[in-house]
């Protein structure tokens, strides 16, 4: 099981969140442009066993503004905590810290997440 993959398709599926998730930012397109506002997902690490995985995920919210970012960081946290750990396999989820995280490639605010969970496959 591909945890980065399992949180990604969750967020994607949330009815509460507006915002995409991907595993890249999206590079955008005239005929497809990349979206105001989304999110990222990273495993970082982690420890996996044959029976429990343990991984470590850097999740980041992306904006035009700072503002909207802080805005999308704190409603994704909100989300992770509450409603994934309802998941049939998801043990639990800590939001370890969120700060702000600008990205000197783009001018896109940026704020991340370091979460942490207990996932059984």
């Amino acid at each position: 099981m591909n945890s980065e993959a399992l949180l990604i398709g969750w967020l994607n599926t949330h009815a509460a969140l507006q915002s995409p998730a991907y595993s890249d930012v999206p590079a955008g397109t005239p005929d497809d442009p990349k979206p105001d506002m989304f999110i990222t997902v990273e495993r970082t690490g982690g420890q996996r066993t044959p029976v429990i995985d343990y991984p470590v995920f850097a999740v980041q919210c992306w904006a035009d503004r700072r503002e909207d970012a802080a805005q999308l960081a704190d409603t994704v946290a909100q989300i992770l905590t509450t409603d994934l750990p309802l998941h049939w396999n998801i043990g639990s989820v800590d939001v370890n810290s969120t700060y702000n995280f600008p990205d000197p490639d783009s001018d896109l605010a940026r704020y991340q997440l370091t979460v942490t969970a207990t996932i059984t496959p």
